[in-house]
């Protein structure tokens, strides 16, 4: 390999495949210094370096320089061919991985190759793939070859030196709408408009909570921009037209909860900062707005806030105090004045005392940590009671919904199977909720030294197991029925 030779391929490989110049001295130096070696024994110390400027090859064996003659016998050509080829490969795989790795969490572009077992593969620039798990796409959305995508980077791996570059993108995650945001608004990006806190539920909803270092700007105008133009751009790049609600950020939690929990008018919040928790008040006509459909609205809210959300109506709330200091008072060492301020404080279950620190409730109760101590541990064994009983109570009712599936599906299976099998369904149905609910009581029992924890925990389990033989005796039933049906079927088939 002559000084032109040089040249030419380090030209080549600059312009063509974009890797630097200096990267590709390297690998020619390398190459060479591992063709000789294999030429000159491994115990030779070899050093190879080519002039940057005129590309003259220098050779050295032990520190003494070759001749030209000696250099173009030591380096075997082939040897060399290889190891470039090999070098060349890496440098490409280590140019993308640096290329992707620095755009990491960023936002990027491509056309979809094909789709395989729900794994979307996109093809980026220069025949770059990518792949979208089914884990990382929005519910709901499809692909076909050929569409253009918009999505996040969220992983870059280079694993071995034989393995490709695995670069993997997201829809579903809430950094990638708030990318979109940043990308649509330039206010966003510049920093002028923040992202303070950010709820989705992909495909469906989502909550957006802004904060401006410039009073003067509208907020939530240029978030949404001329007659939408901005947050409908990106909800352009969302499946089933997901709406976004831009919803100014506060300092004041109470204020906060309240905007959140738009488009629901709210009466008042009353936040409990020793549980986390916020009872929200509203008029009966604005609680299912305030909920939401299938607990949308109070959930997204929840995840915006960082508060657990108790939407309640006044004549609600007043049962619910009125229930709590009901019980707390029956508790051993607590006073009645005790009580009212422990729920005063936001504290209405048994589960909150139980979970409350001693030293906050002694401050609240007035009394000794010692006594606060009883007074949870009390707390304790009649929280596990109340769901021990109420899982005794579900599974109770489902060994008697199961034990009716089984008797109906017995009851009609000579005359329609295909009802009696529907009805054996339910019976399995009822019976995997006693099974639930038996666990739940299990775990209770588990948690406190309670007889009567334990008389309801085994109560639970006699209900499971009684739902269990009624679906077990459905499905029996149902498979006769069937088998019956196949049997009179070959004869028949036998007899014409």
């Amino acid at each position: 390999m002559d000084q032109d030779q040089v040249k030419k391929i380090v030209e080549q490989l600059h312009l063509e495949r974009k890797i630097p110049k200096e990267k590709v001295f390297g690998i020619l130096e390398e190459a060479m210094m591992i063709a000789a070696k294999r030429h000159a024994g491994q115990e030779s110390e070899i050093a190879v370096h080519i002039d940057r400027d005129t590309c003259a090859i220098s050779v050295f064996r032990d520190n003494v320089p070759l001749s030209d003659a000696e250099i173009t016998e030591r380096l075997g050509a082939q040897t060399a061919r290889q190891v470039i080829t090999q070098k060349i490969r890496d440098a490409e795989k280590d140019m993308i991985f640096e290329r992707y790795n620095e755009d990491l969490n960023n936002l990027i572009s491509g056309t979809v190759r094909r789709v395989e077992r729900g794994v979307v593969i996109i093809s980026l620039q220069e025949n770059i793939e990518a792949i979208l798990p089914r884990s990382e796409q929005i519910p709901g959305e499809s692909f076909r070859e050929g569409n253009r995508v918009t999505a996040q980077i969220i992983e870059v791996n280079k694993n071995g030196n034989n393995a490709r570059i695995r670069i993997v993108l997201s829809r579903n995650r809430p950094s990638f709408l708030r990318k979109l945001l940043e990308q649509e608004i330039p206010e966003i990006a510049d920093g002028i408009i923040t992202i303070k806190e950010l709820s989705r539920d992909p495909g469906h909803r989502a909550k957006v909570a802004v904060a401006c270092t410039d009073p003067h700007l509208d907020l939530v105008g240029a978030c949404v921009g001329s007659r939408g133009s901005r947050i409908r751009a990106v909800r352009e790049e969302l499946p089933n037209n997901e709406q976004i609600d831009i919803i100014p950020w506060v300092a004041d939690d109470a204020e906060f909860i309240k905007s959140a929990l738009q488009p629901a008018e709210i009466l008042e919040v009353i936040p409990c900062p020793l549980l986390g928790r916020a009872i929200v008040l509203v008029d009966k006509e604005e609680r299912s707005k305030a909920i939401g459909r299938k607990g949308q609205n109070v959930r997204l809210a929840t995840r915006l806030c960082g508060w657990d959300l108790e939407i309640l109506t006044q004549e609600e709330l007043q049962s619910v105090l009125d229930t709590a200091v009901d019980q707390f008072k029956s508790i051993p060492g607590m006073t009645d004045e005790a009580a009212e301020a422990i729920v005063a404080a936001g504290l209405t279950t048994y589960d909150d005392i139980a979970l409350s620190d001693p030293a906050e409730l002694a401050e609240l109760g007035k009394f000794s940590e010692e006594d606060a101590q009883k007074i949870i541990d009390e707390a304790e064994r009649r929280a596990e009671l109340d769901t021990a009983l109420q899982a005794s109570e579900t599974a109770a009712a489902a060994a008697e919904e199961a034990v009716r599936a089984a008797d109906e599906a017995r009851r009609t299976v000579a005359a329609d199977v295909p009802h009696a099998e529907r009805c054996a369904r339910d019976a399995r149905d009822a019976a995997a909720r006693a099974r639930e609910a038996a666990s739940e009581a299990a775990k209770s029992a588990e948690m406190v030294d309670s007889a009567q924890v334990a008389e309801a925990a085994q109560a639970a389990q006699t209900s499971a197991a009684l739902a269990a033989r009624a679906a077990d005796t459905a499905r029996a039933l149902v498979d006769s029925a069937r088998d019956d049906d196949r049997h009179r079927g070959q004869s028949f088939s036998r007899n014409a």
